[in-house]
């Protein structure tokens, strides 16, 4: 009989994942699917108040990346969003 368990991905020492839920569309512009793009940014922006950007919206108006300015997440295709800077 064949087993029905479904196999985990590794776990990776030290990775980061976004826990919330997934982001749609940039806080900023409206425009940017995310899940189509890949990637955003969870960031402070030069006004002040954090959003989740699309990058080209994080170019313009995001403070930077790493602490206390923004992290950069990409999405893996088993559906995580992987932080990869800051």
């Amino acid at each position: 009989m064949k087993s029905t368990k479904t196999a985990q991905k590794p776990f990776v020492k030290n990775e980061k994942v976004w826990f919330g839920t997934s982001p749609v569309v940039c806080d900023l512009c409206r425009a940017s699917n995310l899940m189509s793009r890949r990637n955003f940014v969870d960031g402070k922006t030069v006004f002040g108040p954090w959003a989740i950007m699309c990058l080209e919206c994080h170019m313009l108006v995001g403070a930077g990346i790493g602490d206390g300015r923004g992290q950069h997440y990409r999405l893996h295709d088993d559906g995580r969003w992987v932080k990869i800077g800051g």
